[in-house]
């Protein structure tokens, strides 16, 4: 292939790429709503599902709990690492790095904080979100 070939087609998929990521979200006024769990994977995670997107885009928030620690008291005002998975459509998901900086953690009844995505393409998506604890079996199992 020559370089002029390979340039066309580099630029080919860059702008593919890049109008495959203009779906995406605007920063909002007024925090995301939705429901916050724990899952068993195993391990176990701390699963935070946002709705209320514009264009009825998902997001949902993953943490590893790490021996169990995290359940109780996560840090407050400090960043945590989260890995994410946005559906800009129902089919069309990407698996993104994200942070959330919590500013209240309620195991039992719910969470509020901001968060923060990291695309492909350099942008980054802020936003902020209070979520209710999705009921549960007692004791939480995870086998």
């Amino acid at each position: 292939m020559t370089r002029r070939f390979e340039r066309m087609v580099a630029l080919a998929a860059l702008a593919a790429g890049a109008f495959s990521w203009a779906q995406q979200p605007i920063a909002h006024d007024k925090p995301l709503s939705g429901t916050m769990e724990l899952e068993c994977n195993p391990p176990v995670y701390v699963k935070i599902d946002l709705t209320g997107f514009p264009e009825k885009e998902t997001l949902d928030l993953y943490y590893l709990v790490d021996e169990g620690r995290f359940l109780k008291k996560p840090p407050k005002h400090k960043p945590i690492i989260f890995s994410a998975n946005w559906c800009a459509e129902p089919n069309k998901c990407w698996r993104l790095p994200a942070t959330v900086v919590y500013d209240h953690y309620d195991l039992e009844r719910g969470a509020s904080g901001t968060y923060e995505l990291e695309f492909p393409d350099g942008r980054n998506q802020t936003g902020s979100f209070k979520v209710l604890r999705r009921p549960q079996a007692k004791p939480f199992l995870c086998m």
